[in-house]
């Protein structure tokens, strides 16, 4: 017997471990957080493709952060203040995390592994670069 079994569950809040941390080489930065993905009743949820999504695309390169600092104040990325590359980092991360969400959840049922809309993708990594401190 195959099941085909769908299962919804609805995310209440997000907490970002630490307030994320970040390093950086001649390649890039790389973030370090750890999102962890509650109810509406503050209970765990088990959402480990999500999860993954995170902390597996936790890097950015310096090409992709100097092109986001053009965009944004018409300068490269080392170039910035302290402010501006803040913006610059959560800029391109969150292009980059929703890029990722929005193919995982694209229309195709073959490659459809979640269902998020647009609004929610936005509003779930605004949520989540909200907490990042760094």
């Amino acid at each position: 017997m195959s099941l085909n079994i769908t299962v919804t569950q609805t995310i209440g809040s997000v907490e970002v471990s630490s307030g994320g941390s970040i390093s950086k080489d001649s390649t890039g930065i790389t973030w370090t957080i750890n999102p962890r993905f509650f109810n509406a009743g503050g209970l765990p949820l088990f959402c480990p493709l999500l999860r993954n999504i995170f902390e597996q695309n936790q890097f950015v390169s310096i090409s992709d952060l100097n092109t986001q600092g053009q965009s944004l104040y018409s300068k490269n990325y080392d170039d910035c203040t302290i402010v501006e590359a803040k913006a610059v980092r959560h800029a391109a991360l969150g292009n980059q995390w929703k890029t990722i969400l929005k193919a995982e959840s694209n229309d195709s049922p073959n490659a459809k592994r979640i269902e998020l809309s647009d609004s929610d993708i936005d509003s779930l990594v605004a949520e989540i670069l909200s907490q990042c401190t760094c």
